[in-house]
């Protein structure tokens, strides 16, 4: 039941957020939760798994032939790329909802401003929660940028010294596959 209501205030928090976006309101609490057709079209539109982000660094991945797992829910902060075998997590984290400090792309909105900076500092804390839980288990963990993906020579050189030191995949097996990419 714990879970559930954690789940329910979770969706009413993306709801006002959307909300505040959009500029419907002053402040949340004039926030009404009633469900327009315009609001139900972007809450779809929202995606949370297999973004454009999620795929690039898979498809690094894929390239390397590492063995992983997606949204494995049973890990802490169900990273979205994992290997339970090579006991490492990537989470893949957007600039503007997990507040990427000193990024263009992090910016506070001006409407509802402290409401803003207590979300991103509660998403801050969240994470690093989960990390600081999936690393007492034993694994490492990256976390991956959406800024990152700007610059693919450098985001392919981090997963490759990430994936190098964990020791998750043979060298000279993927040195060629690593010529076809960035």
């Amino acid at each position: 039941m714990k879970k559930v209501v954690q789940e329910i205030k979770y969706v009413f928090t993306i709801l006002i957020s959307i909300h505040m976006i959009l500029g419907d309101a002053e402040t949340s609490e004039t926030f009404n939760f009633e469900t327009t057709p315009k609001r139900s079209r972007l809450m779809a539109s929202i995606r949370q798994k297999g973004t454009s982000l999620e795929l690039a660094v898979r498809k690094i991945l894929d390239q390397y032939n590492v063995h992983y797992e997606t949204n494995t829910r049973d890990l802490p902060g169900s990273p979205d790329v994992a290997s339970r075998e090579g006991m490492w997590a990537i989470f893949v984290h957007g600039c503007f909802w997990h507040a990427h400090e000193n990024c263009k792309k992090a910016t506070i909105p001006k409407r509802n401003r402290d409401f803003w900076k207590k979300k991103f500092a509660d998403n801050k804390a969240r994470d690093k929660q989960k990390i600081t839980l999936l690393e007492k288990r034993g694994y490492s963990v990256l976390v991956v940028w959406e800024c990152e993906l700007d610059e693919p020579k450098k985001l392919n050189k981090d997963l490759h010294e990430f994936l190098t030191q964990l020791g998750s995949f043979d060298i000279e097996r993927t040195e060629e596959n690593n010529e076809h990419l960035g």
